[in-house]
């Protein structure tokens, strides 16, 4: 029995020394670094328990333990880190680090073990039985370690088993069950011995010969020191059409069926089956075989970061090979279309901005130049319809610049409080025509200077903030412009946010509100104008700029719109107050006022247009400079020979030459080198401006031109030197209004404390349109707190309230904000029947309205130095009001309301114009005809 042991011994040294040859011969991957570690452990452990059998000595024995467990206690550690692998389980390195430690430090006990009894205790050498051996007790540590190779082997088992179930490739599964079986007969044997079944002899050593010979098995006859397995899972992911695995020495370790039926010649000769096909995927080209093509790929295998080899895959492009000629045809004929299209959209631009052009900038000069308030207030409107028609067109064009995918993004710094008031201004004139509250926060830390692309923001912004106007009847809509942390210290996220209080949305039709042309509820927002396009090139500008839309809505209540976008700090300065800044600059809106004068300067206009020219030189002529207009590229050349022009715009599209030729000429002449030539076009497509960069302009501005944006182009081109900058006081005043006596006015009206003039100047777009509303006010002051005393007296609710009703609105136009705000109160109580609330405080909103009443008493002042309004005007007056009614125009009734205040009125017509102008708040044209056709009769 001895001599057997001993032979077995030896066998199971020289088959380890063998098998870690050849793992460390093919080692590759992590899973081998463990399979050598468990093979050089155990042939340690193997020489070092030999060691043991054939010592005579006591000195000798112990040195023979002390080998054995030099590779012992690492055994089941590399078993317990392969099967994890085997098994997928990712082990975190602070486990291995942890489980490491452990084994060092059992490792270290037994080498010290005849100092202490941690884990072995009452240790006696002995010689009887087979061979010498020690007989002693197990310490503390002993029993720790070996319940923690309980837990490996638990562990372990239990997770092959389970991975027995999962795994559907029959190699796979066979493999897992042989490294099973080495942990149920490690186990097996550890018993044995553990229980003293075995009184000497180590049974373990045994577990170890049957793990040898279970690990040759594996390796040759499941390769698992080769790369197929890792192909087969690549295989998998990527269903290739065949595939080929080739290790780190270039030697093909694995191939598929298909690959053996496309290529036969594999068998014999794989070296050069592979070269075939890395030639073909080096050079990219296909592979032809039985009339089917084939792309080759390569891809490098890797196996925790580190290279395990190659693997190349087949596929079938037979279909889209085949296909390719067609889809080259297709692609021809896309780019034409697509030409065409643009072509097609630069006229059609041109055609349409051309007429409009004329049309506004003559706009603009009856607006700057007339003083009759009614051809103002038609000038008014003929501006905004041709902006809302400009509007529409842009619509159109920068949808086809999303369907071609040619939408741009040019980021530029701006001023942020620049672009918040031209949104504000955009939008409040529009919500004050519907009754509606406007309401604007603005984070005064924002930064003042940003860098981004400044006009599409507007233009998301806008969509939104036109979109909340036009499906909001009554109530407000918030405002808000807020920030957040960028992703450095040099930027921020820009906050937009737009909430009102309209129609709101199903949650159905949230996703079609994105839709090209849809329009949500169709009957139901009929009136509502519009392309359906505003949110949709909002979404996709949102896309470009790294934003997207977010919108929550309740059905009935209202919606919120919101983006966020990151943009780059140009000036960290804050922004400050903004409604502060907002009233004080309220005086100049809407006033004209040249930018610069420039005497010393000559520009050159070219245009096929008259009325372009005219436009054009009407708009610039209060800057002083010389301006030429030529209407063709003939005449500008002639006009370059002999003049000196400081700039030149010049219209692209002209007859017989055109822009681009002009400029060309023009280049080569005299004087040409020191001319700034900007493009002067009505093309806004898509690359319009690239283009006329590249061939050879300085700028770019479209048309319609607007005014102070032309100014400003030409300021930024001009030398300083020839600037003169211009103050408020160098402006003439062209008008024949009393400018003093409106300040002087406003100033007694501030110091009201009733009152919030600024509010109210805001309200009424201007200091003269409030003086005019609250003189209204005031003359019929007295008469409606009188109605409002009677009513309540006689208990006649109903007309209390509406009453109440109609101070309240008035009250917060002229800015007496606590009395509109107990009206709003009164009114509520009148509506629910609240007597007592109306008895307690009716008195004191009388004496509010009276007393605020007396101060504006000198308000009445100069009112017998008005002019007395002729009757036949007067009936005039009531006859337009009729027919304005008719077409419900609410700029133009203002207007005509306006027109009367300057003029001496009877009580009766004061009380009249009152009334009208009472139900123009509510937009109640019936009731405006009305009171009229009651008047007149």
């Amino acid at each position: 029995m001895y001599s057997a042991l001993i032979i077995i011994q030896y066998v199971t040294i020289l088959g380890l020394m063998v098998e870690s040859w050849i793992i460390f011969h093919r080692w590759k991957t992590e899973e081998h670094s463990y399979l050598f570690l468990c093979c050089i452990a155990a042939l340690i452990t193997n020489s070092g328990y030999l060691k043991e059998m054939l010592s005579h000595t006591e000195e000798g024995y112990m040195f023979g333990l002390q080998l054995s467990y030099l590779g012992k206690v690492w055994i089941p550690f590399a078993l317990f880190l392969y099967t994890c692998k085997l098994c997928n389980i990712n082990l975190k390195l602070w486990i291995k680090s942890i489980l490491s430690a452990v084994h060092s430090a059992t490792l270290l006990i037994v080498m010290s073990s005849k100092w202490h009894e941690l884990y072995y205790t009452n240790v006696h050498y002995v010689e009887y039985g087979l061979f010498p051996h020690l007989v002693h007790g197990n310490g503390i540590w002993h029993h720790f370690y070996m319940g923690l190779l309980v837990f490996y082997t638990l562990f372990c088992v239990s997770n092959m088993i389970i991975a027995l179930f999962k795994e559907e490739d029959i190699k796979t599964r066979k493999k897992i069950f042989l490294f099973m079986m080495v942990w149920i007969v490690e186990c097996i044997c550890f018993l044995i011995y553990y229980l003293k079944i075995s009184k000497v002899y180590d049974t373990t050593v045994i577990g170890y010969t049957i793990m040898m010979f279970i690990m040759y098995v594996a390796i040759f006859r499941y390769n698992i020191l080769g790369t197929a397995y890792l192909a087969k899972d690549y295989l998998m992911e990527e269903l290739a059409e065949g595939i080929i695995a080739v290790d780190n020495k270039g030697k093909i370790d694995y191939y598929n069926k298909p690959i053996k039926e496309l290529f036969p010649s594999i068998v014999q000769k794989p070296e050069e089956v592979l070269y075939l096909i890395r030639q073909t995927v080096m050079f990219k080209k296909t592979i032809e075989k039985n009339d089917r093509v084939y792309r080759p790929e390569m891809n490098i295998l890797y196996q925790d970061n580190i290279v395990a080899g190659e693997v190349y895959s087949l596929h079938d492009v037979t279909e889209t090979f085949n296909n390719s000629k067609e889809l080259e045809k297709q692609k021809v004929i896309a780019e034409n279309a697509n030409k065409a299209k643009s072509a097609f959209l630069a006229n059609m631009s041109h055609e349409i901005r051309t007429p409009i052009n004329s049309i506004l900038g003559m706009d603009e000069m009856i607006l700057r130049e007339s003083q009759e308030d009614d051809v103002k207030a038609y000038a008014t409107h003929i501006m905004t319809s041709g902006k809302t028609l400009i509007a529409i067109v842009n619509d159109i064009l920068d949808f086809t610049k999303v369907e071609s995918g040619k939408m741009e993004i040019t980021p530029t710094q701006y001023d942020l409080a620049s672009a918040i008031n031209d949104l504000v201004s955009i939008v409040r004139a529009r919500a004050e025509d519907k009754g509606l509250a406007l309401n604007v926060k603005v984070n005064e830390k924002l930064p003042s200077l940003l860098y981004g692309d400044e006009i599409r923001i507007k233009q998301c912004a806008s969509n939104m903030l036109t979109n909340a106007v036009k499906y909001t009847k009554k109530g407000h809509i918030d405002v808000t412009f807020d920030f957040r942390e960028g992703t450095d210290e040099s930027s921020i996220y820009l906050i937009f946010k737009v909430k009102d209080t309209g129609i709101g949305m199903k949650e159905e039709d949230i996703e079609r509100l994105f839709s090209p042309f849809a329009r949500l509820e169709e009957k139901r927002n009929r009136t509502i104008e519009g392309t359906g396009l505003g949110m949709t090139i909002t979404k996709e500008l949102l896309d470009l700029m790294g934003s997207k839309v977010n919108v929550t809505s309740v059905y009935g209540e209202g919606s919120e719109f919101w983006f966020e976008i990151q943009q780059e700090i140009i000036n960290a300065e804050p922004i400050g107050d903004y409604e502060t800044r907002y009233k004080n600059e309220i005086n100049h809106n809407g006033k004209y006022r040249e930018l610069f004068h420039a005497p010393d300067v000559s520009i050159l206009v070219v245009d096929d247009t008259e009325t372009n020219l005219a436009v054009i030189k009407s708009l610039l002529k209060k800057t002083q400079m010389k301006i030429d207009t030529v209407s063709s590229g003939k005449g500008a050349i002639e006009l370059f020979k002999n003049n000196r022009y400081d700039i030149a715009f010049i219209d692209h599209m002209m007859p017989e030459m055109d822009g681009i030729e002009t400029l060309a000429v023009m280049k080569t002449m005299e004087g040409g080198w020191d001319t700034i030539f900007i493009a002067l076009t009505a093309n806004a497509v898509s690359g319009a401006r690239e283009r006329y960069l590249k061939e050879g302009f300085d700028d770019y501005i479209s048309k319609p031109v607007d005014g102070i944006k032309l100014e400003k182009i030409i300021k930024n081109y001009l030398p300083i030197d020839k600037i003169i900058e211009v103050d408020e006081e160098d402006i003439v005043d062209e008008t024949e209004r009393s400018d003093s006596e409106i300040e002087r006015k406003i100033l007694e009206l501030r110091k009201i404390p009733e009152l919030s003039v600024e509010d109210g100047i805001i309200n009424c777009g201007g200091e003269e349109g409030y003086l005019n509303v609250i003189e209204i006010f005031h003359r019929t002051a007295d008469n409606k707190a009188r109605e409002i005393e009677e009513s309540y007296k006689t208990g006649d609710i109903e007309n209390y309230s509406i009453r109440v009703h109609a101070l309240k609105s008035a009250a917060r136009i002229v800015g007496a904000a606590d009395i509109s705000q107990l009206a709003k109160e009164l009114e509520k109580a009148g509506k629910s029947g609240w007597m007592e609330f109306i008895d307690k405080n009716n008195d004191t909103l009388l004496d509010m309205y009276r007393e605020l009443d007396s101060k504006l008493e000198f308000l009445s002042e100069q009112n017998e130095e008005l002019p007395e309004i002729k009757p036949e005007m007067l009936k005039d007056a009531y006859n337009t009001m009729i027919e304005v009614s008719s077409i419900m125009d609410y700029g133009m009734m203002e207007n005509i309301l306006k027109g009367l205040h300057k003029y001496k009125l009877s009580d009766e017509d004061a009380e009249i114009i009152q009334k009208v102008a009472d139900c123009l708040l509510k937009l109640d044209w019936d009731g405006i005809t009305e009171i009229v056709k009651g008047r007149l009769s």
